[in-house]
């Protein structure tokens, strides 16, 4: 199985690979303690920061008998290495795959926000890449008992560039999409949200993109 985060690592390919037709409406919101993280798109070497992942503008599954959403989040250095630690976390929210290098939001029906801590790589990484992919499922429309499907869900993908504060580095550059650095954005808080634009199986059926042959895309939203 693999865990598309929409990073060169994973070869583009996000969780769009599986989630399809979904209505471009969903939001997610990251926040970090300290807030510069996000707000300025700087880090501290080797600090710590608390960091939640959360869907602010939920649209589908919220009439379902099992509404499914989940993420898969990967940070990497300018090698593809693994850029920093993700830890206190959990265990029944979150997972490590890939040998430590994604974290997983798990989905359970109603869960639509999880937190842990990340630790900053050293001083010799000038920077690191944030790619996140998450869907807000619609637990396959139906009411009646807790399914889900691959059908309609939402999918948003994020990429952005965090610099060692005082660093000047080159933007992120996202296939078909251009610069996507948070140095580039008007904001004015650490909150920032983003979005994008069958049969019933139950349990969480493909719920984190299950490795297929396919191309995926690569979306990052306004």
């Amino acid at each position: 199985m693999d865990f598309y985060t929409g990073s060169p690592t994973r070869a583009g390919r996000d969780c769009a690979i599986c989630h399809v037709d979904g209505s471009g409406d969903a939001e997610i919101t990251l926040e970090s303690v300290p807030d510069q993280l996000f707000l300025d798109g700087e880090f501290v070497p080797e600090m710590q920061y608390t960091i939640s992942v959360r869907f602010s503008g939920e649209t589908r599954g919220l009439s379902a008998a099992g509404n499914f959403n989940a993420f898969a989040l990967e940070i990497i250095d300018g090698g593809g290495g693994s850029g920093g630690d993700f830890s206190r976390y959990a265990p029944a929210d979150l997972a490590l795959v890939d040998n430590g290098r994604v974290l997983v939001g798990r989905a359970f029906p109603g869960v639509d926000s999880w937190e842990f801590e990340w630790t900053a790589p050293d001083e010799a990484t000038s920077y690191v890449d944030l790619h996140l992919s998450g869907v807000d499922g619609n637990g396959a429309n139906l009411s009646q008992f807790i399914a889900s499907d691959p059908y309609h869900d939402d999918v948003i993908t994020i990429g952005m560039r965090l610099a060692q504060k005082s660093l000047d580095v080159p933007p992120l550059e996202i296939p078909n999409l251009g610069p996507a650095s948070p140095r580039e954005r008007d904001v004015g808080c650490s909150s920032h949200p983003w979005s994008k634009n069958g049969t019933p199986v139950p349990g969480n059926f493909v719920f984190l993109c299950v490795a297929l042959f396919a191309l995926g895309r690569v979306r990052r939203g306004a």
